[in-house]
């Protein structure tokens, strides 16, 4: 290379780094103009950046949030309260009214249904009370022959009362004489989880019996926004 060339490819390369240093300092955008920033979806909004020094500034849309239990799209992804049982602050009803156990209510907190504050089956013992709550009384020990007590069952749904014998074996019986009450408990015709749907009870007041479908109202624990818009648009029935 002689010394007119390596002058002239020296010039090139002077030329080209004072293009990359103007393009470096060349400012994204000019002071006073703006633009439309952020998302319209869920929760979030659309918004402005104005350039200020060369620089756009933060966009100030309602921004995207950690999703939480409230029927709201806060993270707006399009999804609502995914991963969420329960819309916080609401309850529903628990338990069961038979025996010695007491229908509850459950609260839900932080998207999932916390424990039900009735009194809840227990192991059975020797104290003449239904512990836990099937309807029979000390039926797991031994009895003075000629004994009775009373009792109580659930027919078709149905509540009836009894008496219940201790036979020779020094064991219980079982409840015999069924009266039907015409009571109805918590009003219901027999307690949520006896495995009949009676007339008072719906799939918002005993779900474990009476099932759910998409339409009939009801947001069950199986149903999401997604799967069933139309019952999970509100909040659980209390």
């Amino acid at each position: 290379m002689n010394k007119l060339t390596a002058i002239f490819v020296l010039i090139l390369v002077i030329g080209g780094q004072k293009q990359q240093s103007k393009a470096a300092v060349t400012p994204p955008c000019k002071d006073g103009a703006t633009r439309t920033c952020g998302i319209d979806m869920g929760e979030c909004t659309l918004g402005k950046q104005t350039c200020n020094n060369g620089r756009w500034s933060d966009c100030d849309g309602r921004k995207p949030k950690k999703e939480v239990c409230d029927l709201l799209d806060n993270n707006c992804d399009g999804d609502i309260d995914e991963g969420c049982e329960c819309v916080d602050g609401s309850t529903r009803q628990c338990g069961i009214d038979f025996g010695e156990c007491t229908v509850g209510v459950q609260p839900c907190i932080n998207g999932m249904w916390s424990s039900c504050n009735g009194v809840m089956p227990a192991v059975e013992i020797e104290d003449r009370l239904d512990n836990d709550c099937d309807g029979a009384v000390d039926e797991d020990f031994a009895c003075k022959p000629g004994e009775v007590v009373p009792c109580e069952r659930y027919v078709n749904g149905k509540h009836a009362v009894g008496k219940q014998s201790c036979g020779p074996n020094k064991h219980w019986g079982s409840c015999k004489g069924l009266r039907f009450t015409g009571k109805r408990l918590n009003n219901q015709d027999g307690p949520c989880g006896d495995g009949v749907c009676s007339d008072s009870e719906t799939p918002a007041s005993c779900e474990v019996d009476c099932g759910s479908v998409c339409g009939d109202g009801y947001c069950s624990l199986k149903e999401t926004l997604r799967t069933c818009p139309r019952d999970c648009k509100v909040p659980p029935p209390k």
